[in-house]
């Protein structure tokens, strides 16, 4: 028997996975084949933007559940969040918004792999989320004034 047959099983999934610029949220769910121990599970989710700028999403920290601790940061050359489920939980929700940059750039991906660790087992259904951001195009509208002369009687 393996000493890993202890350890839950985590995978997770998306409510959907293209979201507009403005604001649209994305809820990234987490579930475990078992509760989270004592002190909760923590676990690392890799995040891949393709264009390395950022500005494209935002936490949405409103959305959380069963989460007691997140960051964000870099991992020697990759980006992570650590996310810590509650003690207990056997499922936890995070948020991600979609904000508008001003930039007209069409629409772009991110990518969110959830990442091997020595508390946890990856289901290997589950590894992986691609979402794409759709550019909302705001209209712009012009107003010119214009002289109208017209004689009276006509």
């Amino acid at each position: 028997m393996s000493q890993n047959s202890n350890l839950p099983v985590v995978n997770f999934n998306a409510d959907k996975t293209v979201i507009s610029e403005g604001g649209e949220a994305q809820l990234i769910t987490f579930n475990l084949s078992e509760a989270a121990p004592e002190g909760g599970l923590a676990i690392k989710l890799q995040i891949d933007d393709p264009d390395g700028e950022p500005g494209d999403t935002e936490n949405a920290l409103e959305l959380f559940s069963n989460v007691t601790d997140f960051n964000d940061r870099v991992e020697g050359d990759i980006f992570v969040a650590n996310i810590t489920i509650a003690e207990g939980a056997t499922e936890a929700t995070i948020g991600i918004k979609a904000l508008t940059d001003d930039k007209e750039e069409g629409s772009e991906t991110y990518s969110l792999t959830l990442l091997e660790n020595e508390n946890y087992i990856v289901d290997s259904a589950s590894t992986t989320i691609t979402t794409t951001i759709e550019e909302v195009v705001i209209p712009t509208v012009s107003f010119f004034s214009e002289t109208v002369l017209s004689t009276e009687g006509d």
